[in-house]
């Protein structure tokens, strides 16, 4: 072996090893070799820890990097790193920003992230786990069940029945892009009748049609004014929208047919004869009933 002994300095500005081993403590147990070409192997303790290659730093088997919650810095500009020092967690920055997490058998996307799945990737389930994919959605023969919680849908999108056959005419839209229910306040306009009660005036929406259930009473003053109703929950799209009314203590005559006006939220109340004429408030008729459907804008 090459004499290692205190030298001056000027005498100790190299020396070569030829690919013989640098032992560095007491008990000849932990030495640096470079006898392998272009390689260096760090033992430590008898045990081969650690190897240098060309541009490679290598942690043997058994052999690790002990951190202790310091941060790892990956990039250049020091913004993109991992660190552990929270017990049983990692935290992935990028770009400065706390993106992923890592915690016992979890992955969490933080805030403001997105974990982006490539066209012509699959996430599957290669074995028996359960709970596996959204809570609460499950998934075979084709079909997705949801069994808790609600498929929300953003503003302007909907269902896309596009794959479907067309109709004869000519078709707009294939997109269901509503739903709705409630209540809505029906009002006399004008005269001196009032509707004193309500019993029931709901409306369910689906897509652009919308059909009201009305059941109310009204008072029983008369007056030559036409029935005009206001309060219809949605605009309509036009005429050719009505829907047969019962009316208690009705003494026109004649059936009575009710529309939505056009363009409009106003309800107007006809005698079904043949001349349709609009009926007024001097029917003394205490309840109203009716089921209308229409389209909305």
């Amino acid at each position: 072996m090459p004499y290692l002994g205190v030298k001056p300095a000027d005498e100790f500005t190299s020396k070569d090893l030829n690919g013989e081993e640098l032992i560095l403590d007491a008990d000849a147990d932990t030495t640096i070799t470079a006898d392998t070409d272009d390689q260096i192997d760090i033992r430590i303790a008898g045990a081969d820890d650690f190897s240098f290659k060309a541009n490679t730093f290598e942690v043997q088997t058994g052999s690790n990097i002990d951190m202790n919650g310091t941060e790892l810095i990956l990039d250049a500009n020091g913004n993109t790193s991992i660190t552990a020092d929270s017990d049983d967690q990692i935290d992935i920055k990028i770009a400065g920003a706390d993106d992923f997490q890592f915690t016992a058998n979890t992955m969490s996307v933080l805030s403001g992230s997105t974990l982006n799945i490539d066209s012509g990737a699959t996430i599957a389930n290669s074995g028996t786990a359960t709970g596996f994919g959204l809570t609460g959605v499950t998934t075979g023969s084709g079909n997705v069940t949801i069994t808790s919680g609600n498929l929300i849908v953003a503003s302007g999108n909907g269902i896309d029945f596009s794959a479907t056959a067309d109709s004869g005419g000519t078709m707009s839209s294939e997109l269901l892009d509503d739903y709705e229910e409630g209540s809505w306040t029906p009002a006399i306009v004008g005269g001196t009748q009032v509707i004193s009660s309500i019993g029931r005036a709901t409306y369910t929406k689906i897509g652009r049609m919308v059909t009201l259930h009305v059941y109310v009473s009204q008072s029983t003053e008369t007056d030559a004014t036409a029935l005009t109703w206001s309060g219809a929950p949605f605009t309509s799209a036009g005429y050719g929208n009505s829907g047969l009314v019962e009316f208690y203590g009705n003494t026109s005559g004649s059936p009575i047919l009710c529309r939505v006006g056009e363009s409009a939220t106003v309800i107007y109340f006809y005698k079904c004869d043949v001349n349709q004429g609009q009926i007024t408030q001097t029917q003394n008729d205490t309840h109203t009933i009716f089921t209308l459907t229409y389209e909305a804008t």
